[in-house]
Parts: structure tokens; sequence; C-alpha cells
């Protein structure tokens, strides 16, 4: 899911973006597709799945790794796992912070010629509804999986 997630967005931002914008900070991005973007719904709800917030897929991911591995290994495993979820966390929710960045005050709107196909973002849609969606049926994937490799 979360390579998923990760060649979705460098999907999106390779062909809806020009590379002057690629190549600034994280605030710097979100302030050009708040500003110019028409997918900007999109991108957030990416960005959000790969934070690991709590209603998205990846959150449950983790959680769920983080019980096993406090019931299989060590206590100083469990919290040097959960320091490396956390600052995951926190360079993801970075993209969202605006404060005491410096924008460019001539920023150009994109020229690039928008070569997205329409399938493809159906699919990316599509995506980010599983994955928000996915607290209400994640219990039952779990416990099929369960069932099949019990």
């Amino acid at each position: 899911m979360y390579l998923l997630t990760l060649i979705q967005i460098q999907y999106l931002l390779t062909k809806h973006l020009s590379s002057s914008v690629l190549n600034n900070s994280l605030p710097y991005l979100n302030f050009y597709i708040n500003k110019f973007s028409k997918f900007k719904t999109i991108f957030f709800v990416l960005f959000l799945s790969l934070s690991g917030l709590p209603p998205f897929f990846l959150f449950f991911i983790k959680f769920n790794l983080l019980i096993n591995l406090f019931f299989k290994l060590n206590i100083f495993s469990t919290v040097v796992v959960f320091i490396i979820f956390f600052l995951n966390m926190l360079f993801y929710i970075q993209f969202f912070l605006n404060k005491n960045t410096n924008y460019d005050i001539n920023l150009q709107k994109n020229d690039k010629n928008s070569g997205i196909d329409l399938s493809a973002i159906f699919i990316i849609v599509f995506f980010c509804f599983i994955i928000f969606f996915s607290v209400f049926f994640f219990t039952d994937i779990f416990y099929v999986l369960k069932m099949l490799y019990a």
C-alpha cells in the first residue's frame, strides 16, 4: 500500500507540475497545489494516507505491526519502531504546514500540458476511496486472512 501510494503521488506530480515546483520544499509544494492544481483533494488524501493518521489504511498496518512487535519482541525494539513510525508521520505532516515559509510572489501558473490519462485518475480516485473507507472493512480482511493462514 505504501509503495502504491508513493507511485501514485509521483505519477501525479510528474504529469501535473513543473520541475521548478518539485525542487522546492513540501510546504511550497502544498501552497502551489492549493493555488493552481485541479487535483488538490487527491494529493491531500494521498499525503494523509502516507502519514499514517487513523482514518487511513496505513495507520492500521502500523498499529497491528506495533502490537505484534510488542508481544513477540522486547520493549526496546517496539519503542524504536514506534519512534520510526512517529518520525515518518511528522515528515509527511510537514506537507500541510504553511507557517514561516516564504513563497515566491511571482508564481507562474503551470504551462505544462497535463498528459494525465483519465483512466489513471479513475484508478487513483478509486484507490483513495479504498484507503479512506478501509476503516470499515479492515477488520473483515484481517479476520479472513487470519482464517486462511491459521
